[in-house]
């Protein structure tokens, strides 16, 4: 089979005047509430995105707001960044990013690549708006499973089996278990993370907006303002109890107060804390609740990430995890990929991913918000009576078995809850050379005329394979020979099911439709 992808570039090929006009609209738009942009220091940190990706400023008194979404319409960036104080910053902010990067035209996809640009002061944001150097990962600190393969150095403390770690060393790879080296994975952690500079972090176990514990609960990073600590067992409960105060009710971690005495604790405390570091790093907590709710706050356990650790991008869920297919579908991507996409654009393909799914099987849900108590009885986190959404959301799913019903809630589940921050235009990726990934593509032949080339390396099955298209494409469609089902949007191409065989070579083409 071979076919060849054909760009339709009417305007660049028979109107230099509005080509030239084209050329000249940025792909990238900066959000910002008024507020913001009429702060003094975080106008700097709006004028360095201007400045850097020549990006249109949209400043608007509600950033998801009629007046937001129309100018965004009528841009249609294919970047956006949304650059906000901490005190903005909260579930529901993430959730109407989600809805609104879904809202420019009538199709159900994202219709952009979205970041969210923040910090404790408007220096850090800066830091992370102005970074330009791209980052290529080396070294990895993880406390879940990750591939080893494109890394030099890296540290994972094993979820799977308590004590168990694996440590990489220049390539050569020492797995290790309590007996052979008894230290404690919160130890270990800390070791690693205050004698190496890391520029990958990874993470599953329980969490919550301002701890991270270690696997099968041996310790635990704990927060007060600049601080991070690593504790251990007791002393987690001890920072818990001094967390939470008296309260009886709701959550420990949000009761009144806490952050004050946090701060008291944290003064008479004797655990030894994280380093502060500088060098760039990414930072995806594919499996832990609430990590990546800034709850309002400057005094959250993502922006100390961001601000004291030196996190340009970090992706973490705002709510408590259940299905998992957020976080953990970005790390299989991750991996499946092998570092011919950045992370940014891995976690827009992810919910692109996500948002099909629904949309292939459930269309009602294109339609559908799930309020926080609804979320909670679907996870199990509350066994009420069921609300009104979730009553409806039941009865819309009967036709479907008990499987597959969980599947289409875990997926809706996971829309709209999983944070981004940072430049969604900055390029952090793993090592395309050692990565191995089974299956690899290119681009290529002139403007008007692009060849897509897959090329299997090994033997590749999935249910699905999503390549992102070199530039927002209008009107067109996908043929392919071979058994291959593929659609299109502007976006992105899907290949359903594909089942490569190794040393073989595919192509597919992209055409408006013949008049």
């Amino acid at each position: 089979m071979k076919i060849k992808i054909l760009l339709l570039l009417a305007i660049t090929l028979f109107s230099p005047v509005m080509a030239t006009h084209a050329a000249s609209i940025s792909d990238y738009a900066v959000v910002v509430s008024t507020a913001t942009e009429q702060d003094r220091d975080w106008a700097k940190v709006v004028a360095a995105l201007k400045k850097k990706h020549h990006a249109t400023v949209i400043a608007v008194a509600d950033p998801f707001g009629a007046e937001s979404r129309a100018k965004l319409q009528s841009l249609h960036p294919r970047y956006v960044a949304f650059v906000a104080r901490p005190e903005e910053i909260d579930v529901k902010f993430v959730q109407q990013i989600h809805v609104l990067s879904r809202s420019l035209d009538n199709a159900p996809y994202m219709d952009f690549m979205w970041g969210i640009i923040t910090g404790v002061t408007p220096d850090v944001a800066l830091r992370i708006a102005s970074v330009q150097k791209p980052l290529i990962v080396h070294r990895a600190l993880s406390t879940t499973g990750i591939n080893l393969d494109p890394l030099d150095d890296s540290l994972t403390l094993s979820d799977g089996k308590a004590g168990d770690f694996v440590l990489q060393t220049n390539g050569q790879v020492f797995h290790g278990n309590k007996t052979s080296d008894p230290i404690s994975a919160h130890e270990r952690y800390l070791n690693y993370y205050n004698r190496n500079d890391v520029d990958l972090l990874v993470s599953s176990s329980h969490a919550t907006e301002v701890n991270l514990e270690m696997p099968f609960r041996d310790g635990s990073i704990v927060i007060s303002g600049a601080q991070m600590f690593m504790v251990d067992k007791t002393n987690l409960f001890s920072f818990i109890h001094a967390a939470g105060g008296q309260t009886k009710s709701g959550l420990w971690y949000q009761s009144p107060g806490s952050a004050e005495r946090r701060a008291m604790w944290a003064a008479t405390n004797g655990a030894p804390e994280l380093r502060h570091t500088t060098n760039p790093k990414i930072y995806l907590a594919a499996g832990n609740c609430l990590i990546g709710d800034a709850m309002g706050t400057s005094n959250s356990l993502v922006m100390d990430w961001l601000s004291y650790q030196g996190v340009n991008q970090f992706i973490g869920y705002t709510v408590p995890t259940w299905f998992g297919k957020g976080g953990w579908g970005v790390l299989e991507l991750w991996q499946d990929y092998g570092g011919q996409y950045n992370l940014a654009e891995v976690f827009f393909l992810n919910q692109q991913r996500i948002i099909h799914k629904l949309a292939t099987e459930f269309p009602a849900a294109n339609t559908l918000q799930l309020d926080g108590k609804t979320m909670d009885q679907l996870c199990g986190e509350d066994s009420s009576p069921a609300t009104v959404a979730n009553a409806s959301l039941t009865a819309s799913l009967n036709k479907f078995d008990d499987k597959q019903h969980e599947i289409l809630l875990g997926y809706l589940y996971d829309r709209d809850v999983l944070a981004f921050y940072g430049d969604p235009k900055w390029d952090a990726r793993l090592d395309a050379t050692k990565a191995g990934s089974q299956v690899k593509w290119h681009w290529s032949g002139p403007a008007d005329e692009l060849t897509l080339t897959i090329e299997c390396v090994k033997d590749f099955k999935k249910s699905e394979l999503l390549i992102q298209l070199p530039t927002r494409m209008k009107n067109v469609q996908a043929t392919s020979a071979d058994g291959l089902t593929v659609t299109v949007n502007d976006e992105f191409i899907w290949i359903a099911n594909p089942d490569f065989t190794a040393r073989k070579t595919y192509q597919i083409k992209v055409a408006p439709p013949k008049s």
